[in-house]
């Protein structure tokens, strides 16, 4: 596992996101509320 990069966030389980669009993906999720979570997860597990 690589050292964190600064102005990067880190993931809950302490890894980096890969690209942008994993970033932009998971700060958005993390300011959603919990109905808006669930509803992003049925659709992510339904593709």
């Amino acid at each position: 596992m690589s050292a964190p990069i600064p102005g990067i966030p880190q993931a809950k389980d302490g890894t980096q996101p890969r690209n942008v669009a994993e970033n932009m993906l998971n700060y958005w999720y993390e300011q959603a509320d919990e109905v808006t979570r669930a509803r992003f997860k049925a659709k992510i597990n339904q593709q």
